[in-house]
């Protein structure tokens, strides 16, 4: 006799008919079955969990990692962290991560994970944030980066969510997402998943998403193409796709686009775009007026400047109080003549803390400073716009400001 056939759940009823209390409180249960050493273990094995499923986690993984720009020392929001696996990779990096999720046993778990798996080296201690859905127990625009992989479509409030994220996210900030794809509730597995554990498995359509992200205050979006599995040629294929423009050959492109159906790698934005992307150095322009003494310069002796700047760019320079790396400047260096690069740096002017945590394009700022003295002559400075460690504004096209100094 053939088995009773079960009818198709529709994930948007079930998001009618059950409350976000209800789908914290079985989120929490489904994690209380990993209460066993081998469990637990084989849990925070994770993304190293099963050869079927490791490549996938570790290639989304990256492309999240590569789309968000991180730096040393940023705080970045793992959502949704479940064992906390990717809370560790970001804490062995040198980033201040939380561990945030609806279910207090997962954040357990993840605590665990980092007794059984010690940090190497010095690093920053995690945080862990039960989350109950409604509310993050952070202060406004206190987190650098949010990463969430795989939990987003489990969430049943996805404004109300959306605008909590927005809310703890920095001006320039990133919000990375790798989910499943539209028709993800349909799938065997997750027909299984609602009627076992009653967890949301719900579709990620970001024609939908997106209109929410707006009203959260999220500026932009962009979505990534993402190919977990390797796509092998011949040679004669891959070279006449490479250098001679031909379209991929069916049995390559055929399986991505399946891929890409079913897969969402998505970035959202908080004001500009460009805002975190230091490290390429794209949308960096400024102008700069510098005043000198009116009084005459001595050699040798240090003497005042004052500068007025203008981010003339699209991108907001963001506050690096702590890392070195890809912080703003005034910098201030000789003419390349025949000067080695180390020979032509002059001086650093640091920009002074915002509250806003980065000037936004159209920003003006004026600093003062006092130089190092020169020896007597005349010399010819350059005032520029530099990202520490990254590139110099006049690398991006921007107008570096010349000055020339009287010294007697």
């Amino acid at each position: 006799m053939s088995g009773t056939v079960q009818s198709v759940i529709d994930v948007r009823h079930l998001l009618k008919t059950l409350s976000v209390e209800q789908l914290n409180h079985t989120a929490d249960e489904y994690f209380a079955k990993f209460d066993n050493p081998v469990t637990v273990g084989r849990l925070l094995a994770k993304p190293f969990i099963s050869l079927r499923d490791a490549p996938g986690l570790l290639i989304s993984f990256a492309n999240v990692l590569q789309g968000l720009h991180l730096s040393a020392h940023q705080t970045i929001l793992d959502f949704g962290a479940g064992p906390g696996w990717a809370t560790r990779y970001f804490t062995q990096m040198g980033l201040k991560a939380i561990a945030c999720d609806v279910s207090m046993r997962a954040l357990n778990i993840a605590k665990k994970g980092f007794e059984i798996f010690p940090i190497q080296g010095p690093h920053h201690k995690p945080q862990f944030l039960h989350f109950d859905s409604h509310k993050l127990d952070l202060p406004d625009e206190s987190v650098d980066r949010i990463y969430c992989q795989d939990a987003f479509h489990h969430v049943p409030n996805q404004g109300e969510v959306l605008n909590e994220l927005a809310r703890v996210l920095k001006p320039g900030g990133i919000a990375g997402f790798s989910e499943p794809g539209p028709n993800h509730s349909r799938s065997e597995q997750s027909q299984l998943e609602m009627r076992q554990h009653t967890v949301i498995e719900n579709d990620i359509i970001l024609e939908e998403i997106w209109p929410l992200a707006q009203k959260a205050g999220f500026s932009d979006i962009r979505v990534g193409y993402f190919t977990p599995i390797l796509t092998l040629m011949t040679m004669q294929e891959y070279n006449d796709h490479v250098y001679e423009n031909a379209p991929l050959p069916a049995h390559c492109s055929l399986p991505l686009q399946a891929i890409l159906r079913e897969r969402r790698l998505f970035f959202l934005y908080r004001f500009h775009r460009g805002a975190p992307s230091y490290r390429q150095g794209s949308g960096l322009r400024a102008e700069l007026r510098v005043e000198l003494p009116t009084t005459p310069i001595r050699a040798h002796e240090p003497f005042d400047v004052t500068v007025h700047v203008r981010n003339t760019g699209e991108a907001a320079w963001l506050q690096q109080n702590i890392s070195p790396i890809g912080a703003y400047k005034i910098g201030v260096r000789f003419p390349k003549r025949l000067l080695s690069r180390a020979k032509r740096d002059f001086t650093r002017i640091p920009l002074p803390p915002t509250m806003k945590c980065a000037y936004l394009p159209g920003d003006e700022i004026t600093v003062s400073a006092t130089l190092p003295g020169l020896p007597r002559g005349r010399h010819r400075l350059l005032f520029d716009m530099v990202s520490e460690a990254v590139c110099w504004f006049e690398d991006r096209g921007s107008k570096a400001t010349s000055v020339t100094v009287e010294v007697h």
